[in-house]
C-alpha cells in the first residue's frame, strides 16, 4: 500500500494545529511546579514591598531637617530611637529628630528619607548630618516594586527559577500549571528496552528516551508505556486502551506503507487518520490522526528522522496547547562545507559555532546526526547544492551555540576553558584538509605533518607518549598518536576509545597528560610534539584569542611561533 497522501509541510502544520489537545491543569506547590507552564493569570495577593522600608543603613529623618547640610555646615539631629529588620517601631520622627535604622527595617512613623550612614557622624545622642537627604531618598515606598492585585505572570509563562522566587516573595505557596499527559511507545519486533540485554538482530529504545527527556524540558508529562510488536491485534488493544489514559500518544516506527508498518491501518479502522506521508525528508512517514478523541503522533522509527521532525512538527502545537508563546530558538549563520541534498525539502543536522554552521549529517539511521549537531537547516525543494558560505537560518535544539571549534586530535579535551568547544576527531590528514577548507578555529596534529602550515602554527608543545595496560605492543599510529595491540577494535582515533579498551584488559598506547587525567600508569616510549594551528582568519577573534590564552595556560602552547 502507498501513503495516503503526501501532504505538503504547510499543509501538514495546518492540520496539526487545529487537532484538539486538551491538557488539565494541575494545582502544585511552587518548588514541583518549576518547568512547567503556568495555567491561570497570577495577580500579587500582596503589595511588594509589603511596608515602607530603608533600602540603606543610616538614620531616618524628615527631609525637611536637613536643609543646607554639609560638610563644613552639618546640621545636629536628636537621635530618639532605633529600628532592626523585622521590629514594629515604637518611635516616631518629629522635626529636628533622627531614628538609626538598618537596610530593610520599617520605616517609622513621621520619617520620609533616610540619611545614609556614610554622610552621618554620631555624637552621644545627637548625630551630625553632612548631606541634606532629599524625600522619599533610599527609602522604598510599600508596592513600589509590585501593586497590590497587579498582574505578576500570564498564563503560559514557563515558571523558571527566577519566577519561582517572584512567587515566594509573594507569599504565593502553590501554582496552577498545565498537564500534559504523553504516552510514548515504540514500535518493531527488532526494538527491546534499555533495561534488556542486546542480541543479534535487536536495537535498544531510543526514541522513548530522548522524546521523554524533551517532553519534561518543555513541561509536559511523559511516561514511557514500552515497546510494541509488529502484529496488529496487540497493537490496536494498547492504541485502544492507552487513548483513554492519555492526552496525547506519540509512537515512532510502523508509520510507513511496508508490510510491517501497522500504526496507520489501526488508526484508520479505529479513529480518524489524517495525515500519512509529508512531503520532507528526513520524515516522510510522519503520521497523525485520532482514536477516541485522543490524537496520535507517529513518527519515523530513525532515530534523526523521529527527532528532527517532532521538533519541525510537533513541538510547536504540544507548546500550544498549554498557552505558551514560543517561537523557537533561531540564529543566522555561514555554511562551512557544501552540502548536497536531493532536490526536495530536508531537515539538515547541523552545529553552529558562533555564525558558523558545520554539516554532520550521517544518514537518518545514525543517532550520531544528532548527538553531533545543535540543530538544522531547511533546504527548499528544487535546491541541490546548498554552496559553501551560503547564509542560512539554523532552528537550534537549544538556546545555546558553540563557541570554538576544534578539529584533529583530542588532547584538547584536557584543557580547561569557559568556552563551549565543538570538537571534530580525525586523522592529521584529513584535519589538514579542513584547515585549507577554512574549517575548524583551531586544529591540533602530530608536528611531524605540519609541513606547509607554517603561517598557521601558533605553538607547539611536546609530550611523552607510552603503553597503558598489559599484553602484547602494537603499532604506533603516528596520524593520531594512538595505538593498541593486535586484536582489538580496529582503527582507534579517539584516547577515550583507548581508555575504553583498557578498561577491558587490552593495551594502548596513549599520551602521558590524557592517561595520568585518568589515572592510568604509562610505560613510557617516547615523546611526541604537537602543533596548534589556527586558521589565519580567525586568529583575531576574541574567543580565538581567549582560547589559545587558556591553551598557553594549560601548558599547550609551550613553544610559541
Amino acid at each position: 500500500m502507498k501513503f495516503k497522501k503526501l501532504v505538503t509541510v504547510e499543509e501538514a502544520k495546518r492540520i496539526l494545529s487545529e487537532i484538539e489537545i486538551r491538557p488539565e491543569k494541575e494545582d502544585l506547590k511552587i518548588t514541583e511546579a518549576v518547568n512547567r507552564i503556568i495555567a491561570e493569570d497570577i495577580l500579587a495577593p500582596i503589595p511588594l514591598p509589603p511596608f515602607t522600608r530603608a533600602s540603606m543603613d543610616g538614620y531616618a529623618v524628615r527631609s525637611e531637617s536637613t536643609t543646607g547640610a554639609s560638610e563644613a555646615s552639618p546640621v545636629y539631629l536628636r537621635v530618639t530611637g532605633s529600628v532592626s529588620p523585622g521590629a514594629i517601631p515604637d518611635v516616631r520622627v518629629g522635626k529636628g529628630e533622627a531614628v538609626e535604622i538598618s537596610t530593610g527595617a520599617v520605616m517609622p512613623e513621621g520619617a520620609d528619607a533616610v540619611v545614609m550612614v556614610e554622610y552621618t557622624e554620631r555624637d552621644g545622642d545627637m548625630v551630625k548630618i553632612k548631606r541634606p537627604a532629599g524625600k522619599w531618598e533610599n527609602i522604598m515606598k510599600e508596592g513600589s516594586d509590585i501593586s497590590e492585585g497587579s498582574l505578576i505572570f500570564r498564563k503560559g509563562t514557563r515558571l523558571d527559577g527566577i519566577k519561582t522566587g517572584v512567587l515566594s516573595g509573594l507569599g504565593i505557596e502553590r501554582v496552577k500549571v498545565w498537564r500534559l499527559k504523553v504516552g510514548l511507545f515504540s514500535t518493531g519486533d527488532e526494538v527491546i528496552d534499555i533495561s534488556q540485554t542486546i542480541s543479534p538482530g535487536k536495537i535498544y529504545d531510543i526514541n522513548s528516551y530522548s522524546l521523554y527527556s524533551i517532553l519534561r524540558l518543555i513541561g509536559a508529562d511523559p511516561t514511557i508505556i514500552g515497546n510494541l510488536p509488529d502484529e496488529i491485534t496487540i497493537l490496536k488493544e494498547r492504541l485502544l486502551k492507552e487513548s483513554e489514559n492519555y492526552d496525547m500518544l506519540i509512537t515512532s516506527g510502523s508509520t510507513s506503507a511496508g508490510r510491517g508498518d501497522l500504526l496507520y491501518r489501526v488508526i484508520d479502522e479505529e479513529g480518524e487518520l489524517l495525515i500519512h506521508g509529508v512531503q520532507i525528508k528526513p520524515g516522510k512517514p510522519f503520521l497523525a490522526g485520532i482514536i477516541n478523541g485522543t490524537p496520535i503522533i507517529g513518527l519515523p522509527g530513525y532515530p534523526a528522522s523521529a527527532l528532527m521532525t517532532f521538533h519541525e512538527l510537533v513541538m510547536p502545537i504540544i507548546r500550544k496547547s498549554m498557552g505558551e508563546k514560543w517561537k523557537g530558538w533561531k540564529v543566522r549563520g555561514r555554511i562551512l562545507r557544501k552540502i548536497v541534498s536531493e532536490g526536495r525539502r530536508q531537515l539538515y543536522p547541523v552545529f553552529v559555532v558562533r555564525d558558523m554552521i558545520f554539516p554532520v549529517d550521517k544518514g537518518s539511521g545514525a543517532i550520531t546526526s544528532l548527538s553531533e549537531a545543535n540543530g538544522y537547516i531547511e533546504i527548499p525543494e528544487g535546491e541541490e547544492v546548498v554552496d559553501k558560505g551560503s547564509e542560512r537560518e539554523v532552528k537550534l535544539f537549544t538556546p545555546s551555540t558553540g563557541d570554538i571549534l576544534v578539529a584533529g586530535e583530542d588532547v584538547l579535551h584536557l584543557v580547561e576553558s569557559d568556552y563551549i568547544v565543538k570538537y571534530v576527531i580525525s586523522s592529521a590528514e584529513k584535519t589538514m584538509g579542513m584547515m585549507i577548507g577554512g574549517e575548524p578555529d583551531v586544529a591540533v596534529i602530530p608536528s611531524e605533518f605540519d609541513d606547509g602550515f607554517e603561517d598557521f602554527i601558533a605553538g607547539r608543545v611536546e609530550v611523552e607518549w607510552g603503553w597503558v595496560g598489559d599484553g602484547k605492543v602494537a603499532e604506533w599510529r603516528d596520524d593520531t598518536a594512538l595505538g593498541m595491540e593486535t586484536g582489538g577494535s580496529g582503527d582507534i582515533i579517539q584516547h577515550f576509545q583507548a581508555l575504553y579498551w583498557v578498561k577491558k584488559g587490552k593495551r594502548c598506547a596513549m599520551v602521558r597528560p590524557f592517561a595520568e587525567r585518568y589515572g592510568l600508569d604509562v610505560d613510557v616510549e617516547g615523546k611526541v610534539q604537537y602543533s596548534i594551528l589556527v586558521n589565519p582568519e580567525r586568529r583575531d577573534v576574541e574567543e580565538v584569542r581567549n582560547y589559545l590564552d587558556d591553551l598557553r595556560s594549560s601548558g599547550y602552547l609551550e613553544q610559541e611561533k
